[in-house]
């Protein structure tokens, strides 16, 4: 059984590290000031970019919170980048040599 799909309002990052998100209730179908609304892959459907001084705002808590999902985001990343890339790479070069072998083939075959 498919999972719901749970709706989100963000603040965020104008990166798109997410500071804040909201669980809603699905939004309507109807358009908001002539745009339809659009719901992406994660259920977010509403985005406030916002500056993360202004997030903050000397707040030592918010701050710390801010923080911890900036170090989550780069972490994450790291991880994508060390873990998933090197693999990547190890199918792009075995895609080639299949691709390589397969060309022989069909020269041979045309022959």
């Amino acid at each position: 059984m498919k999972a719901k799909l749970t709706h989100y309002e963000v603040h965020a990052l104008k990166d798109g590290c997410v500071l804040l998100a909201v669980p809603t209730r699905k939004p309507s179908s109807r358009t908001r000031g002539g745009e339809a609304v659009r719901i992406d892959e994660d259920g977010i459907h509403q985005t406030h970019v916002i500056a993360l001084d202004t997030f903050t705002q000397g707040i030592p808590e918010v701050s710390r919170m801010a923080h911890a999902a900036i170090a989550g985001r780069l972490n994450t990343r790291r991880a994508i980048r060390d873990l998933v890339h090197p693999r990547l790479d190890q199918l792009e070069q075995r895609l080639e040599r299949i691709e390589a072998k397969l060309d022989r083939l069909l020269g041979e075959r045309d022959s």
